[in-house]
C-alpha cells in the first residue's frame, strides 16, 4: 500500500483535527456545500444525486448492485456541468432564516441528514418538513455529497486565485489517484472536473502547498486547512460559506461530540 502523507489526508473522527493536523496546517474551516438552483430545472422533474432505497437482506442487496435503481426523470450526464456553468449557489444560512430555524447547530444537523435521507431522533421533523416545502417550492437542490461540489468550483477557483495558487493537484477517496490541474480548471465556464480510476471519477481533495480541501463519504461540508501565511493572504469567508474549527473540534462537526468514540487528547493544541 502506497504511503499518504497526513498533509493530504482526510482527519479521522477520532482525534481534533487541530490536533491531527498541528504538524502541518495552522488554520482548519468547515466549509458547507451550497444548497443551488439550475435555471430551467427543478429537483421533482431533473433528478440529480444518488438514488436511495431501503433493503431488508442480503439478497436484495446483492440484486441491487448487479442492477442498480434507476430514478425517475434521471438527469442527464452533462448536469455537473449544467450546474457549474449556470447554477446559483445558495447559502445554508440563507435558508435557516427562509424557514424559521432558530437552533444553528439542530439546522445544521438536520439539514446533513435530510439531505442524505437519515431519520434520526437528534433531528427536528418539523425542520426536515420545512426544509423539504422551501426547497421544492423554490426548486433547489439540496447540497452534493461525498465530493467537491460542481457549484462550487467556481467560488474555489476565486479563492485559490486570492491565495496566489496557480496549481493544484485533485485527488480520489483513498489518495490512490490524482490528477495535476491548472487552477483555471475550476472557472466556471469550464466542464465539471473529474477523475479516471478504479475508486471512482469524482474528486474528494484539492491539494497546493499549504493547502487542502477535502470532503468524506457520507458529508455535505468539506473540510479546509491552511497555513497561516496562505490564511494571511485571504480568509476563506471572503469567497466560502464556512466558519473554524475551535480546540477541540472533530471532523464530524454536525455530530454530537459524544456521539462516536473518541480517543484522549495529547494537548498538541
Amino acid at each position: 500500500m502506497h504511503h499518504i502523507g497526513r498533509a493530504i489526508q482526510h482527519p479521522p473522527t477520532e482525534l481534533p483535527v487541530l490536533e491531527f493536523w498541528a504538524r502541518d496546517y495552522d488554520h482548519v474551516f468547515a466549509v458547507y456545500n451550497p444548497f443551488f438552483t439550475v435555471p430551467g430545472h427543478h429537483p421533482d422533474t431533473t433528478h440529480y444525486g444518488p438514488a436511495r432505497i431501503n433493503v431488508s437482506s442480503a439478497d436484495e442487496l446483492s440484486a441491487l448492485a448487479e442492477a442498480p435503481p434507476m430514478p425517475e426523470n434521471p438527469a442527464p450526464d452533462e448536469f455537473p456541468d449544467l450546474i457549474k456553468q449556470t447554477g446559483s449557489p445558495l447559502r445554508w444560512e440563507a435558508v435557516r432564516q427562509a424557514i424559521g430555524a432558530r437552533d444553528r447547530a439542530l439546522f445544521e444537523r438536520t439539514v446533513w441528514l435530510w439531505a442524505l435521507n437519515i431519520e434520526r431522533d437528534d433531528t427536528d421533523d418539523g425542520m426536515r418538513a420545512a426544509l423539504t416545502r422551501y426547497c421544492t417550492a423554490q426548486g433547489i437542490y439540496p447540497p452534493e455529497e461525498d465530493c467537491m461540489p460542481a457549484i462550487m468550483e467556481p467560488m474555489l477557483s476565486d479563492y485559490l486565485q486570492a491565495l496566489g495558487i496557480d496549481e493544484i493537484m485533485l485527488w480520489d477517496e483513498y489518495r490512490e489517484n490524482a490528477l495535476p490541474a491548472p487552477r483555471e480548471a475550476l472557472d466556471r465556464d469550464e466542464v465539471a472536473v473529474w477523475l479516471d480510476g478504479a475508486t471512482g471519477n469524482s474528486v474528494r481533495a484539492v491539494s497546493a502547498p499549504g493547502f487542502l480541501i477535502s470532503w468524506a463519504f457520507d458529508d455535505v461540508h468539506g473540510v479546509l486547512a491552511l497555513t497561516d501565511d496562505l490564511y494571511r493572504r485571504c480568509a476563506p469567508d471572503r469567497f466560502l460559506e464556512c466558519r473554524a474549527y475551535g480546540v477541540g473540534g472533530y471532523v464530524d462537526l454536525f455530530n454530537p461530540a459524544e456521539f462516536l468514540d473518541r480517543l484522549p487528547r495529547t494537548g498538541t493544541h
